[in-house]
């Protein structure tokens, strides 16, 4: 992929705060328009924007994505039967910028739950290192 792990955590960590406190949520888009709409309809715009605020973009999507296949190699390379599986809220969707990735490791014929964590460990690092 051609990028640092300093650039990996830029891209999955970003710093989305503000430097003055604002005066109402971030999310929170206010007009004039406003006044005489149903507060059930304000509502539902505020959670809509409030979603694609928090939701992933393009790029903290594609590096993750990019975590996964180099987890999935790496554990390919050690135990070529492995099997990796994304669960939790990058699989269902629901995601945000502060999400982290969850990836079970299946059919490691490895004893040992310490053994296969230093082996990985190490396969990670050397690839880190090519990176």
């Amino acid at each position: 992929s051609g990028s640092s792990s300093e650039d990996f955590i830029s891209v999955v960590s970003p710093s989305r705060r503000r430097s003055e406190a604002p005066k109402q949520a971030p999310w929170v888009v206010s007009s004039s328009e406003d006044e005489g709409v149903n507060p059930l309809v304000r509502l539902h715009n505020e959670i809509v924007a409030f979603a694609e605020l928090v939701s992933l973009t393009e790029t903290e999507r594609a590096a993750r994505d990019d975590a996964v296949r180099v987890v999935t190699k790496c554990c390919l390379e050690l135990w070529p039967d492995a099997e990796t599986r994304v669960f939790g809220s990058l699989a269902t969707g629901l995601a945000t910028f502060t999400s982290d990735v969850d990836v079970v490791v299946a059919k490691c014929p490895v004893s040992g739950a310490k053994t296969r964590l230093r082996a990985l460990a190490g396969a990670l690092e050397r690839e880190a290192t090519q990176i």
